[in-house]
């Protein structure tokens, strides 16, 4: 290590000393110039979650031990930490000035002692798997769920997609039109969060016919009825997984 440069110590600190001894259980998914997407691993046999407690404050912990069940505490304690460490890196603080506050609709922000801090960030989880997206300002919003089989599927069509694209659904076969029920759930749900405007937002409303590609793809939405502006949407699924990035893009010239 150079002299002079910092490092994550054992103590939940950005302080002066060795490489901390855990292993990161989160790894870049998507980098597109300064805004990376993060996944992080939320399954038990990781070992994570013991490191993961040492970095949260006691409000955090609190928050923490109200989850009902084994997998909400980990998912929360894991995506915290991981939140953190990795934004602490970013801005070059102690992990003691990083606090988070929530705005009027409950999207958080994140303060560094009484100031505001300059980045913007969204989390998401679902199952084993966690989605973080950073990036130096701007709105934008991530969200992650697991493809699996669901009994309401039709009646979740109905409720969250547009005509148009219930239509490009109809010709496609059950396994491709559950995968694309959640590439569309998924990019609606990101618009959702990037906005902060939460349950006030009528997703069927939003068509995204051919605005969500293939995973890997990324695809420009213009929206004038229900959010306005310019959008870049980035599929970022898997086989196991269904995700999507939303970034606001500047205004048009």
């Amino acid at each position: 290590m150079a002299a002079g440069s910092r490092a994550l110590g054992n103590g939940g600190d950005l302080t002066p000393g060795p490489a901390s001894a855990f292993r990161p259980w989160w790894r870049p998914h998507l980098r597109q110039g300064d805004l990376v997407v993060y996944h992080v691993d939320l399954t038990p046999a990781n070992g994570s979650e013991s490191a993961a407690l040492a970095w949260l404050d006691e409000s955090e912990n609190e928050r923490r031990r109200r989850y009902l069940g084994d997998l909400p505490k980990r998912q929360f304690a894991l995506c915290r930490a991981a939140l953190r460490i990795l934004l602490v890196r970013r801005l070059d603080c102690p992990n003691r000035s990083l606090r988070f506050e929530e705005g009027r609709r409950g999207k958080p922000f994140a303060l560094i002692g009484d100031e505001r801090c300059g980045f913007s960030f969204n989390v998401s989880h679902s199952g084993d798997h966690g989605m973080i997206a950073i990036a130096p300002g701007g709105r934008l919003g991530v969200d992650v769920e697991v493809r699996r089989e669901r009994k309401a599927i039709d009646q979740l069509i109905e409720i969250l997609l547009t005509e148009a694209e219930r239509r490009q659904m109809e010709q496609m076969d059950s396994d491709r039109r559950i995968s694309r029920f959640y590439d569309l759930w998924t990019a609606k749900e990101a618009l959702v969060k990037a906005n902060g405007l939460g349950h006030a937002i009528d997703v069927s409303r939003l068509n995204l016919v051919d605005s969500v590609g293939r995973s890997g793809e990324t695809r420009c939405f213009h929206d004038r009825d229900v959010l306005g502006g310019r959008w870049e949407i980035s599929n970022l699924g898997t086989a196991v997984f269904a995700a999507s990035l939303a970034r606001e893009l500047p205004p048009a010239p």
